[in-house]
């Protein structure tokens, strides 16, 4: 053992090793052997650790395999672990010198190691559940039964077997029956819609008006040149627009142009066309050439000759005009004005108007025939008990003033003026309202007579019928005559009866010629009603009820007048 550097042998033993207790040597040759006892004693300990890593091991991996009551998470090895199991796989030696346990698969039955275990049911077992690997196949079958599941279970291989066949379909070559061409399965559909040189085509042109659509396509060239109506049309057109580019004078202007841009031209470039007048709106309805416009607007448009005849007459108008009444120089233009308004020597009515003087007197003159020598002094004057008294000078012969003579006449006062026109008026107001019920009676019977004819059973009364009809004709159109006679008496009374009112500014003399003419009204009136009264005893309310009457017949008036034109 001195001599020999290997290590001593010993028996091993699962049981662990008792501390072993060193004595000192006394011999001369103890220096030696305390050398070879402590590096024995080094390597006993040695092995030791590395026996009680292993059980430890062992233990670990007895806990995580499937015979176990409860399965633990894996778990990392330690440095210690990772280290003794490079060692182990560095010794050749070591499974024979440290044995592993083994045991029984429940599955397959192959006895395996148990640090093994795990990875045997997981990866290697033929018996273990697995999943079939083709994607859209979920069944679940033993790793031994992969073969059969995949050559006749599995719904990918099946559909992928199909999917094979029927790509061999469409590989295999077929012959066209039109063009005898050999060409796939797969494209035959292509083949015939657009590849084919025999298949049946429409005409290009069809959007042209060409209606072939059965036309072999490799005769598409021979119909074009021979048969296709568009094409035909195309050449023809072709061929004359050699013609169209000539160049041929206008029959306007004998400029030369295109042929084929002559219609432009003669509508919008020649000179020479003719167009109405630029004032053909204001009502000038000459044509004239283009480049004429400036001359035939200046000289010859009727439109402008009556601008310029209008022009010199506002000259004329401007011009100063003597009036032959008055001799004062006025413009033309205001010279009707002037007559009529502010010439002292035009005529006027005297201011007495409306008491019965009728003279027309020069204005400047008016005052020589409405004085009136108001002197104090007491004088005779003829009164009229009543408005129908009149005077007779010269037989009944009416004497224009300026009278030979001079009368002094009391005149009513304007009260008693209002009260004596609306008396009137309610009178003649009187008529219009029985005048009218027998209008509306005329109109019953000649409705009725309509009816009559209408009817047809007229034939033994023809006579009878031709008089009555005479007869409410007659009716009807008196009837019509008394109103418009009546109605403008009322305007008429009742107008003169306002203008004198608006005479009386005194407040309390107009409250008291309302009130007499509200009175008068009840005398003359009584079966009238509280309306009509306040109505036609008031001259305002009456007068208003007058024009707005009136304003409708105007309307239809100028409605005819219109219609007429």
């Amino acid at each position: 053992m001195n001599g020999s550097t290997s290590l001593p042998t010993i028996q091993w033993s699962p049981s662990k090793i008792s501390q072993v207790k060193c004595r000192p040597i006394t011999t001369p040759n103890a220096a030696p052997e305390m050398d070879e006892m402590m590096l024995l004693m080094t390597s006993i300990q040695d092995i030791d650790r590395q026996r009680s890593l292993l059980l430890n091991k062992v233990q670990q991996r007895c806990a995580s395999s499937s015979l176990s009551p409860k399965k633990r998470q894996p778990r990392s090895l330690s440095t210690v672990d990772c280290r003794l199991e490079q060692h182990r796989l560095s010794t050749p030696h070591w499974d024979k010198v440290f044995p592993e346990d083994v045991v029984l698969c429940t599955q397959c039955g192959l006895d395996i190691l148990v640090r093994a275990l795990k990875l045997h049911h997981d990866n290697e077992c033929t018996h273990r559940l697995v999943r079939c690997s083709q994607a859209g196949c979920t069944a679940i079958f033993k790793a031994i039964s992969r073969q059969a599941h995949e050559a006749s279970e599995c719904v990918a291989t099946r559909r992928n077997s199909k999917w094979l066949q029927l790509q061999a379909h469409e590989l295999q070559l077929v012959c066209c029956l039109d063009c005898e061409s050999e060409i796939t399965v797969r494209a035959i559909s292509a083949h015939l819609n657009a590849e084919c040189v025999k298949r049946r085509v429409a005409c290009p042109r069809a959007s042209l008006g060409c209606k072939r659509t059965d036309i072999p396509f490799d005769q598409l060239e021979v119909h074009d040149t021979d048969e296709c109506i568009v094409g035909v049309r195309r050449r023809a057109l072709l061929a004359s627009a050699v013609a169209t580019n000539q160049l041929v004078p206008c029959d306007w202007c004998n400029q030369p142009v295109v042929k084929r841009h002559m219609l432009d031209h003669k509508e919008d470039e020649c000179m020479m066309r003719e167009r109405q007048c630029p004032n053909a709106h204001l009502g000038c309805r000459e044509w004239v050439p283009v480049g004429e416009f400036d001359q035939h607007v200046k000289s010859e448009c009727v439109v402008t000759m009556e601008r310029h005849a209008m022009a010199d007459q506002a000259k004329l108008k401007d011009v100063l005009t003597p009036c032959r009444d008055c001799g004062a120089l006025v413009k033309l233009r205001h010279m009707t004005l002037h007559r009529s308004a502010t010439c002292p020597a035009r005529l006027v009515p005297c201011v007495n108007v409306i008491h019965g003087c009728q003279a027309q007197l020069r204005f400047r003159d008016r005052h020589i025939h409405e004085h009136v020598d108001v002197s104090p002094e007491a004088r005779a004057a003829l009164r009229f008990a009543s408005r129908s008294g009149h005077i007779r000078i010269g037989g009944g012969d009416d004497i224009k003033p300026p009278w030979c003579a001079e009368f002094w006449m009391w005149l009513h006062s304007k009260e008693d003026d209002v009260l004596y026109f609306m008396e009137q008026a309610i009178r003649w107001q009187e008529c219009v309202r029985t005048t009218t019920s027998r209008l509306k009676e005329w109109q019953d019977k000649h409705k009725q007579l309509q009816e009559t004819l209408q009817q047809g059973t007229v034939s033994h009364m023809s006579k009878p019928l031709e008089t009555d009809a005479l007869e409410i004709g007659e009716g009807i159109a008196g009837c019509k005559s008394i109103l418009a006679e009546a109605r403008a008496r009322v305007k008429s009374l009742v107008a003169d009866s306002l203008v004198v009112a608006n005479t009386i500014t005194d407040p309390s003399d107009r409250d008291e010629l309302n009130a007499a003419v509200r009175a008068q009204t009840e005398r003359l009136q009584p079966r009238w009603t509280a309306d009509d009264w306040d109505l036609y005893g008031n001259v305002g309310k009456w007068a208003d009820l007058v024009n707005q009457s009136a304003k409708p017949e105007e309307d239809q008036q100028h409605a005819k007048w219109l219609a007429k034109r």
